[in-house]
C-alpha cells in the first residue's frame, strides 16, 4: 500500500548508513517533465491565500477566515509538494528560498489574531532586559509593574510566571531591545523558521536525501502562519534541533550537543534526542550537559520557580487532544476503587486525574523511546517517532505544537501527515465562542475532520511496516 509521497532509495545508495531512515511507505519517484500548469495552480493556491490573511481585520471573524484560507493554502502546498517528492520537479535553491521568504514576509505583517502569546513574549522580553526574572515575576507581580505598557493589559493569565524555557527568554529580550513591539518578536522567529529552512536544506544531502525535499518544511502554510504571523517560538527550538542533526552528521559531537541545549531550551522536548546522537560519542552528553548549564545558570538563584509557570500549564491547560482523552478515561476506570466524591483517597490522596493521567502518558512516551533506542533507530527516526507520540497523545495540541513535528516530515513523508498541517487549523473554531463569552468549548465532529488525516496515515504506515515484515 504505497500512500507516501517520496522514496529515500537513492539517497540510500549514496549514503548507505541512511538505510535506517528509510521512509514509512515507499513509491519511486517519477521523474518528468515539470508540469507547469500544476506548478502554476500550485504557487496561485499558496501565495494568493497566504495575500489572502491580510484581508482578516475583525479578530471575530479570524477563524472561520483563517481556516479557510490555511485549507486552501494548504491544497496548494500538497500539489507542490507531491511534484517535488515525486521528483517531478526540483526547485533550485534561489527559487526555494524566494518562495520562502515570500511567505515569511507575507506574514510577519500580519497582526496576531488567533493567538495573544505574543504579548506574553514582549513583556517577559522587558522583564529579562531589566535583569529580572520572569520565572519569579508574573505579569501582575509589583515588582514589574513599572515594565507595564499598553501591551500588557493583552496578557492572559496574568497571575502565572513564566513557563517558556531560558532560549525563547533571551530570544524575547533581544527582540524587545532591537524594539518592544510585536512585530519585533514575529521578526524574529520569521527569521528562525528561515534559517531552519536553510539548515534543513544542507543537512538533508548528509544522510543522502535531496535538499528539494525541505520545501515540505519551508513552504508549510502552517510554519509561517504560527511562527511569523502568531510568533510563536517553536521554530528557535526547529532551528537549533536541525543544527544538531547536522553537527552529528559531520562528527562534531560538542557542537551537536551544544546545539541540542540551546533546542531543549527552547521548547524542553528535543532532549529525547540526546541518547541517540550520543551513541557515536559521549562528548554529546558533555556538550548538551554544559549548554544547558549556561543557558539556565542566570535563572538558578531561585530553582524551584522555574517550573513553577510549567506546573501551572501541566496541571491546568487541556484542549484539542485526541488520544490523550482514551489515556484519561482508562486511569478514571483503574483509579475509581480510590474516588470517593470529593476527590482520591489512599495512596492517591492529593491527586486529580489530569495530573495522574500524566503518569501513563510518561510510561508510554518512554516505551516509545526505549523500543527506538533499543532498536538502533536513528536520530531522525526516533524523532519522528516520538513527536508523532506527542501529537497523538499530547494533553494540549495548539496547532503551532505541531511545527516541531513538521521538521520531520521532509524526511519522512506522507500525504496525510502533509494534509495534517491544513487541517489542524480547526483547533481554531473555539475562539468564537472565547472571544464572545470566554467558553471553550470543542465540536467532536470538527475535531474528528482535523485528525482524520493523521490518524488514517499513521494506520496506513503500521499497515505497510506490517505488510514488509
Amino acid at each position: 500500500m504505497n500512500t507516501s509521497f517520496g522514496e529515500t532509495s537513492e539517497s540510500v545508495r549514496a549514503a548507505p548508513h541512511v538505510a535506517r531512515l528509510a521512509t514509512i511507505a515507499t513509491l519511486e519517484p517519477r521523474p518528468e517533465r515539470a508540469p507547469a500548469l500544476a506548478i502554476a495552480v500550485g504557487f496561485a493556491l499558496l501565495l494568493g491565500a497566504s495575500v489572502g490573511q491580510h484581508a482578516v481585520v475583525h479578530r471575530g471573524l479570524a477563524a472561520s477566515t483563517t481556516i479557510a484560507l490555511h485549507l486552501t493554502a494548504t491544497l496548494g502546498y500538497l500539489l507542490l509538494c507531491r511534484l517535488v517528492l515525486r521528483e517531478a520537479w526540483r526547485p533550485r535553491g534561489a527559487v526555494a528560498f524566494a518562495v520562502a521568504l515570500g511567505l515569511a514576509l507575507t506574514a510577519v505583517t500580519l497582526t496576531p489574531q488567533l493567538s495573544d502569546d505574543l504579548y506574553r513574549y514582549v513583556f517577559e522580553g522587558r522583564v529579562v532586559g531589566a535583569g529580572l526574572s520572569p520565572y519569579r515575576c508574573a505579569p501582575s507581580a509589583p515588582e514589574v509593574a513599572h515594565l507595564r505598557d499598553a501591551l500588557w493589559s493583552s496578557i492572559n493569565n496574568q497571575d502565572i510566571s513564566a513557563a517558556y524555557p531560558p532560549a525563547v527568554q533571551y530570544a524575547n529580550a533581544l527582540a524587545v531591545a532591537v524594539a518592544p513591539t510585536l512585530r519585533s518578536v514575529q521578526v524574529t522567529y520569521a527569521l528562525c523558521a528561515l534559517l531552519a529552512f536553510a539548515a534543513l536544506w544542507r543537512f538533508l544531502p548528509a544522510i543522502g536525501l535531496a535538499p528539494a525535499r525541505a520545501v515540505v518544511f519551508g513552504w508549510c502554510p502552517l510554519l509561517w502562519q504560527e511562527c511569523a504571523a502568531e510568533g510563536h517560538s517553536e521554530s528557535l527550538a526547529v532551528l537549533f534541533t536541525v543544527l544538531a542533526l547536522w553537527a552529528a552528521t559531520r562528527d562534531r559531537p560538542l557542537l551537536a550537543g551544544l546545539a541540542l541545549a540551546v533546542a531543549t531550551a527552547g521548547k524542553l522536548l528535543p532532549i529525547v534526542l540526546l541518547p541517540f546522537l550520543a551513541r557515536r560519542s559521549a562528548r554529546v552528553w558533555l556538550g548538551c550537559g554544559a549548554g544547558l548549564l549556561a543557558l539556565y545558570a542566570p535563572f538558578l538563584g531561585d530553582p524551584t520557580a522555574l517550573w513553577q509557570g510549567t506546573a501551572q500549564y501541566a496541571a491546568r491547560w487541556r484542549g484539542n487532544d485526541s488520544a490523550y482523552g482514551v489515556i484519561e478515561a482508562v486511569t478514571r476506570a483503574l483509579a475509581s476503587p480510590w474516588w470517593h466524591g470529593a476527590g482520591y483517597s489512599g495512596w492517591l490522596a492529593g491527586w486529580d486525574l489530569q495530573r495522574l493521567a500524566k503518569l501513563p502518558l510518561a510510561a508510554l512516551a518512554a516505551f516509545v523511546l526505549w523500543r527506538h533506542y533499543r532498536g538502533a533507530a536513528s536520530p531522525e527516526r526516533a524523532g519522528l517517532a516520538f513527536f508523532t507520540f506527542f501529537v497523538a497523545c499530547a494533553p494540549t495540541l495548539h496547532p503551532w505544537y505541531v511545527v516541531l513535528w513538521l521538521l520531520w516530515l521532509p524526511i519522512f513523508p506522507r500525504a496525510g501527515y502533509l494534509l495534517f498541517t491544513g487541517t489542524v487549523a480547526l483547533a481554531y473554531h473555539v475562539l468564537p465562542g472565547w472571544l464572545a463569552a470566554q467558553e471553550w468549548r470543542e465540536i467532536g465532529w470538527v475535531k474528528g475532520i482535523e485528525y482524520v488525516p493523521f490518524y488514517a496515515a499513521l494506520l496506513l504506515g503500521c499497515v505497510d511496516r506490517d505488510a514488509r515484515g
